[in-house]
């Protein structure tokens, strides 16, 4: 089990100027889960870090570890709106949204995490959110990173595309490399475009 919660007060005369200033309390995560040896489930409020960023949801994530080499973690509930820990097309968003989403939605994906030989790892994520009404989508991604070591170097690659749009929202290469003991190296390059939800303005 764990909780973890966020706590604000306002004083003074300024707690109608704020959003959510009149909300004293918010549960950032609250889930219990069941840990095994081979596989592992959760239930309740959660946020998962990944490729794709940082999302937090009301639901169920569970993982299970089918072979040595393969993790797959599959997740989805209720999505929550990041930074506000409320649901989408709630009455919070309307004062900082000039279009304010207008149903909830569902979030729903999964990764998959390859460690093919020591050195090297691949992980693949495909994540989507739907509206509750089943009527259209909010957002639809897939993102990949890749890890392997060489020598004294790692080459590392991040790839995210956004599938409702068709565009690659970033593509990123790198080389790191240990030259001594007290010195060492990284190249990179990279592509970025911001990524906004479906149903932002932009």
């Amino acid at each position: 089990r764990r909780d973890d919660g966020n706590a604000r007060v306002v004083p003074g005369d300024g707690r109608d100027l704020w959003p959510q200033a009149q909300q004293h309390f918010d549960a950032l995560a609250a889930y219990v889960d069941l840990d095994r040896s081979t596989w592992r489930a959760r239930a309740g409020r959660q946020w998962i870090a990944s490729t794709l960023g940082v999302f937090n949801f009301d639901g169920v994530g569970v993982r299970v570890q089918p072979a040595r080499q393969i993790t797959v973690d599959l997740y989805g509930g209720g999505s929550l709106v990041e930074g506000l820990n409320r649901t989408l097309g709630a009455e919070a968003l309307s004062p900082v949204e000039d279009l304010p989403p207008s149903d909830r939605a569902y979030l729903v994906g999964g990764v998959v995490e390859l460690r093919p030989m020591s050195g090297a790892a691949l992980a693949v994520q495909y994540q989507r959110e739907i509206r509750r009404d089943r009527g259209g989508l909010y957002s639809e991604r897939i993102g990949a990173t890749g890890d392997m070591r060489v020598g004294r170097a790692t080459i590392s690659a991040i790839a995210s595309r956004d599938m409702a749009t068709g565009q690659f929202n970033e593509l990123m290469a790198a080389y790191h490399s240990a030259f001594t003991s007290f010195f060492d190296a990284t190249i990179r390059a990279r592509h970025y475009v911001p990524y906004f939800d479906l149903w932002t303005i932009w």
